[in-house]
């Protein structure tokens, strides 16, 4: 029910959604403690890393997910929302 239904007159299947992606990132750029005037300069940001490789899924200023995340709608699916559509006009 939480994919959305027409109506509370019959029950609603949904047979696709939009894929999700969990993940628990860690960065570590050194192995112990060290006075930033020792290291400052030197060592790369951990948030930059990290920023870099979530840049690689998702442009961070227009939000657009990289292509290779992009799939095709099969055909099927298209007739299936005509359907749905012309079911919901009757």
């Amino acid at each position: 029910m939480d994919s959305g239904t027409l109506d509370y007159e019959r029950i609603w299947v949904t047979n696709s959604l939009r894929g999700m992606l969990a993940a628990t990132v860690r960065v570590d750029v050194l192995t112990e403690g060290i006075h930033s005037g020792d290291a400052s300069g030197v060592v790369p940001s951990p948030f930059r890393i990290l920023r870099q490789l979530l840049s690689r899924i998702e442009d961070e200023l227009t939000g657009e997910i990289h292509q290779d995340f992009q799939v095709d709608i099969p055909p099927n699916r298209y007739k299936e929302m005509y359907d749905l559509v012309e079911a919901k006009g009757q």
